[in-house]
């Protein structure tokens, strides 16, 4: 019997099902994701904003299929201390577990950090990552 004769068919269609199966249900669904910006945009819009601070830059991102944040940096004249103390007694009173460890704050599968970016400015991100199973993201 001689292999080069049969057609490559035969192995592209077994890839793409393989695909098909290995890939099932990996990829979060737009709508999860839309939803999940929304919520935390809200959250972000409840967010307390020490003064001397103004808002420099607010953005959201998606990575397809792992994680959605949303991201915005500051201008401030606080130092780092000030910074650190605020939102510790403001989120921990507002219902987010800090994990001093990770040195970020945690609240219905959500990631909240605050991070030092540069002398003056800092910035707060808002981060959900995703099982890869569609099935375990909760409604």
């Amino acid at each position: 019997m001689d292999d080069r004769n049969e057609s490559p068919w035969g192995v592209l269609i077994f890839l793409i099902i393989l695909l098909v199966v290995l890939g099932r249900g990996y990829f979060v669904e737009d709508e999860v994701c839309e939803r999940d910006i929304r919520e935390m945009y809200s959250i972000y819009d409840s967010l307390a904003v020490p003064e001397q601070t103004v808002e420099v830059k607010l953005h959201d991102r998606k990575k397809w299929g792992s994680s959605v944040s949303l991201d915005a940096e500051f201008a401030t004249s606080l130092s780092d201390d000030e910074i650190r103390d605020f939102y510790m007694q403001y989120l921990t009173e507002n219902g987010w577990d800090y994990h001093e460890k990770d040195n970020r704050y945690m609240k219905d599968g959500l990631r909240l950090v605050v991070r030092k970016k540069k002398e003056g400015k800092y910035s707060i991100g808002i981060v959900k990552f995703y099982n890869y199973r569609l099935a375990n993201v909760k409604e």
